[in-house]
């Protein structure tokens, strides 16, 4: 119990030094939610721990219900939780290194099968870069997050924790600064895009029956091209509607 205790505590430690952000309330009230699971010994359904997290933000402010942020972080949740096996399982190798970009790059896909069609709704753009900027934040999201923990305990030797907090803040400038140099280029992002609101609700729709009942043997490939030609299919239709 003391160590999930305690990871529980460094988390929530974290987030409310970050300032709190919704991605980090959410990620951390589904640790502690899986953390309670597990004491409890009951069974660690992901998307029912999803859901409970989602329920206790909204329970403490039904607005966020409309941010933006909420939406897409959650959604982003359901495709690493749903689609990464499924990417890694089309690019993984034998091959260690190699192994570690394709996780990656099926986290990168899985989150963009669920988000993109959202993000075209509200910002008519979307950044081909992706995959680019994800290869180089996920890895120092995650070395940033291992450097805080080394912190922690370092607090009671100052000299040590003024040198990592250095190292964080090294790390965080850089990331940023690559991510700002790619965000210069307008080639970079597929501007002008419009997802009509029936387009929208016929994607997430068709995403749940095809990929959210495990009977329907049909290869995944055919899945998204289903998805995908209906949903064109809509947005034709949908803009014919609007320019008539």
């Amino acid at each position: 119990i003391a160590p999930i205790g305690l990871s529980v505590i460094l988390v929530w430690t974290f987030i409310l030094i970050t300032g709190g952000p919704i991605s980090a309330i959410r990620a951390g009230l589904m640790i502690s939610i899986y953390s309670v699971f597990y004491l409890l010994k009951r069974k660690n359904e992901k998307l029912h721990i999803l859901t409970f997290s989602a329920f206790l933000i909204l329970l403490v402010n039904p607005n966020q219900l409309n941010s933006i942020g909420f939406q897409l972080s959650f959604l982003a949740l359901i495709g690493i939780l749903y689609f990464s096996d499924i990417f890694y399982g089309y690019l993984q190798s034998k091959n260690p290194a190699l192994n570690y970009l394709s996780s990656i790059i099926a986290m990168s896909l899985a989150v963009q099968i669920t988000t993109l069609p959202l993000s075209v709704y509200y910002f008519h753009a979307f950044p081909i870069h992706f995959l680019i900027t994800n290869l180089v934040a996920i890895p120092f999201a995650f070395l940033i997050l291992f450097l805080f923990l080394i912190f922690l305990p370092l607090l009671i030797l100052p000299k040590a924790a003024f040198w990592i907090v250095q190292i964080m803040d090294s790390l965080i400038q850089a990331t940023l600064k690559i991510l700002n140099f790619f965000e210069q280029f307008d080639i970079l992002f597929l501007q002008g895009l419009h997802f009509s609101f029936s387009t929208l609700f016929v994607f997430y729709v068709l995403l749940l029956f095809l990929f959210g009942f495990p009977f329907y043997k049909i290869n995944t490939l055919k899945k998204t091209g289903i998805i995908l030609s209906i949903c064109f299919i809509t947005q034709t239709y949908s803009m014919k509607q609007f320019d008539d």
